[in-house]
């Protein structure tokens, strides 16, 4: 099944990921006010990281979060608070919801649009993938999206019902594909510094390189660079 006739009318206008490494084992927040930074678990600090990775972003950008796992590691500790001490605080519980990460997202990065929170079908990225898609269509031709994925490694006591335990989040700034047109112009008239460096339709990738987030991650990268070579061939500044 091609992914053409579903994500034909999306753009990638630019796109950030981070899993941990032996220089960043933490992603780095240090933009974030102190006050709202302390509120964040592991899984909300990947998923700002990685939208605030793209960029300015204009405060009427709506923001689509998917995950797999969502706050089950703040939710294991509720769980634990709640056997061992009989109660549990309204902060731990609100802070280990699924649409927590989005919501500190969008406070941290002032954006007023709103936001949805996926957990993708039987474990099918490629349906969060398309819900993301027809939110977009919905919404104004000019309205661009911030699209999060993210998901932490779980705690150990959850590892024999993860086959692959991994820490990775991604985020994609979507807009509407323009006309040869308007792309054109647009071209001529932005000066360089605001040109996108892997501005293309996310409909280049086929539906299996959409089945999983790391399968898509990598064919995303593949794709940033084949449009960042083609704009080469065709005269264009790299950013």
């Amino acid at each position: 099944m091609s992914s053409t006739k579903f994500f034909e009318g999306c753009q990638v206008l630019r796109y950030s990921a981070w899993r941990p490494t032996p220089k960043e084992p933490l992603p780095d927040i240090s933009f974030v006010d102190a006050r709202l930074r302390r509120r964040m678990s592991m899984l909300s600090r990947m998923s700002v990281r990685v939208a605030h990775g793209l960029g300015p972003l204009g405060k009427n950008t709506s923001l689509y979060f998917i995950s797999f796992r969502g706050e089950l590691n703040q939710q294991f500790e509720v769980n634990r608070m709640l056997i061992e001490e009989g109660e549990i605080s309204p902060a731990a519980f609100s802070l280990s919801v699924f649409n927590t990460p989005p919501a500190l997202s969008s406070m941290a990065l002032g954006l007023h649009a709103g936001y949805s929170a996926v957990y993708p079908e039987r474990n099918r990225f490629s349906s969060a993938l398309l819900g993301a898609a027809s939110f977009h269509a919905a919404s104004s031709p000019s309205k661009q999206l911030v699209l999060v994925y993210a998901d932490e490694v779980p705690l150990k006591e959850y590892e024999r019902l993860e086959e692959n335990p991994h820490s990775l989040a991604f985020a994609l700034l979507l807009g509407a594909t323009p006309t040869a047109k308007a792309q054109s112009a647009a071209t001529q008239a932005a000066p360089a510094h605001r040109q996108e460096e892997a501005s293309f339709s996310l409909s280049t990738l086929s539906w299996e390189d959409c089945e999983s987030p790391q399968r898509f991650l990598k064919a995303l990268e593949a794709a940033s660079l084949e449009a960042a070579q083609q704009r080469g061939q065709n005269g264009a500044l790299h950013v």
